[in-house]
């Protein structure tokens, strides 16, 4: 009850606020085909042991699980058919490239995958040089704003630190783990997105 009542105020405070200004250039994409995004993700899933390709990242982009629709009876009985969610309020992935500028051929320097479902904002994918990660997060806390998120889940380590550690719009931070069970010996060094297995997709 007390989340409810301080969701809405908060919802409305964050409707009024003007979005940061982004200092790059963001370019929204459906697919991960680009040849320069495709060489931009093998420089940052090295460590990664899911390294999704171009081909798992365009489906995930263009196939939602999740299908936005209004709740009532018809959403009810295919809930009930599925164990997952199968539709919801809102449901929406965005998927940009970020750029140094707005020149052509411009580089990447980050990717990011959103998804917001019912006002909840998470964030799959997110690939960054450590160089630019200050100007991706507020690339992402701007979508936040837009797109009318009242709360944000970051798993990713960098970008959660950098959130952690720097000014966001958001009222209240907290620590939140995610439980992996594995039947191999992983590497010491590895990482983990947050859209890795079903996650992104719901």
């Amino acid at each position: 009850a007390a989340d409810a009542a301080l969701n809405l105020p908060n919802a409305l405070r964050l409707k009024l606020l003007h979005p940061a200004k982004n200092l790059l250039t963001v370019r929204y994409v459906d697919s991960a085909e680009d040849p320069a995004l495709q060489e931009f993700l093998k420089l940052h899933q090295v460590l990664e042991t899911c390294r999704r390709g171009p081909t798992e990242l365009t489906w995930l982009l263009r196939h939602p699980w999740v299908l936005p629709a209004p709740l009532g009876p018809a959403a009810d009985s295919v809930a009930r058919r599925y164990q997952f969610t199968a539709v919801a309020r809102q449901f929406q992935t965005v998927a940009f490239a970020v750029l140094a500028d707005d020149a052509p051929g411009a580089p990447i320097v980050g990717f990011v995958v959103l998804t917001v479902r019912d006002g909840h904002l998470r964030v799959p994918y997110c690939y960054a040089a450590p160089e630019h990660l200050p100007a991706v997060a507020r690339v992402v806390l701007a979508h936040a704003q837009r797109l009318g998120a009242a709360m944000m889940t970051v798993l990713q380590p960098a970008l959660a630190t950098y959130l952690r550690t720097h000014r966001t719009p958001f009222l209240l931070l907290r620590e939140v783990r995610r439980e992996y069970m594995i039947t191999d010996e992983l590497p010491t060094n590895f990482a983990v997105q947050d859209g890795d297995g079903d996650a992104a997709f719901t």
